[in-house]
């Protein structure tokens, strides 16, 4: 396994999976989405892409979440604080113009689909008696003010695709996009993903999706 210590820095690691996510965006799947690219306006395929970028975005974050509780051995699953931020989600959903019931899905599924990523490298970690990481991020001090920064443009980006989401095309765009960039991830190359962390990717993007697939219009 390549090593996830040498991308320490946040920003190079979110950057290299942001790379990754265009170029899955540019060439993943075309073929499977051309019809629905016709019948999908631009404006939807923009909002669909959009809020995407920014889930793949927060998903690049599950593994710095994975080394600091490798070291401390805090819990993945922690149910009281989920139960706390989805609280203060269900109360910035309204001031945010989001409907609270989709936001507090949608956010449970960012959640699920992280620890979809952070399971896979604990099992690899154990089954390779992985050492404690010399330099983990700190939960409070890096990987949180990532979070908090991500969940306002969440919030506009859900906003957003609340008023496409009954839009032509919209429902059948955001499944092949989805089904493309989760096919994409489990087939990269890239150096710094290895297999199983690949094949983690790819099934959390379909966690990710599961409350925006179904607040979806029949297509």
């Amino acid at each position: 396994m390549p090593s996830l210590s040498r991308f320490r820095h946040p920003a190079q690691r979110h950057g290299i999976a942001l790379l990754v996510l265009l170029a899955l965006l540019l060439t993943g799947g075309c073929q499977s989405y051309s019809h629905t690219q016709t019948t999908a306006s631009a404006d939807t395929r923009q909002t669909v892409d959009r809020l995407l970028g920014l889930i793949d975005e927060r998903l690049a974050i599950a593994a710095d979440v994975a080394m600091a509780k490798w070291n401390s051995g805090a819990p993945i699953n922690a149910p009281e604080r989920e139960a706390q931020i989805l609280a203060r989600v269900v109360q910035q959903a309204s001031a945010a113009g989001v409907d609270s019931r989709f936001a507090e899905g949608f956010f449970q599924d960012q959640f699920d689909a992280s620890k979809t990523i952070q399971q896979a490298l604990h099992q690899q970690w154990t089954q390779q008696s992985r050492a404690p990481f010399d330099d983990p991020p700190d939960l409070g001090r890096d990987v949180r003010p990532q979070l908090d920064e991500l969940t306002p443009r969440l919030f506009t980006a859900l906003k957003a695709f609340q008023a496409i989401a009954d839009a032509p095309g919209a429902g059948d765009y955001l499944t092949a996009r989805g089904e493309a960039l989760a096919k994409g991830a489990s087939e990269s190359q890239h150096p710094s993903l290895d297999a199983a962390y690949r094949v983690a990717w790819g099934d959390a993007i379909h966690v990710a999706l599961e409350s925006l697939t179904a607040s979806t219009a029949p297509q």
